[in-house]
């Protein structure tokens, strides 16, 4: 099993620094937990294949690029996006973020 953080920040040159402002973990290439940063760090690879994604719960820091990520990919994809979330995680996105 590989897990891999997702870089948040950036510099001006658009290499990745060791500032973590936001969370997202890429397993095996396929999986990721939470989605803070998911729609700038993944390469174009990466985004083929990233269909799961699990949110742990709700706070900007762990969701905060997961609507680009999907409206990114929207108008190609094959198969849906499927978001993993406890019930009162899944109300909230519905209800503040995909409204």
């Amino acid at each position: 099993m590989r897990i891999q953080l997702l870089p948040s920040t950036f510099d001006k040159q658009g290499r990745a620094t060791l500032e973590q402002r936001l969370t997202c973990f890429l397993i095996d290439e396929a999986v990721a937990v939470d989605a803070g940063s998911i729609a700038l760090a993944l390469t174009a690879e990466q985004r083929e294949k990233v269909r799961d994604i699990i949110i742990t719960h709700p706070h900007m820091d762990h969701i905060a690029s997961l609507p680009i990520f999907i409206d990114d990919l929207y108008q190609t994809l094959e198969r849906p996006i499927r978001i993993y979330a406890t019930q009162i995680v899944i109300d909230l996105l519905e209800r503040d973020i995909f409204n």
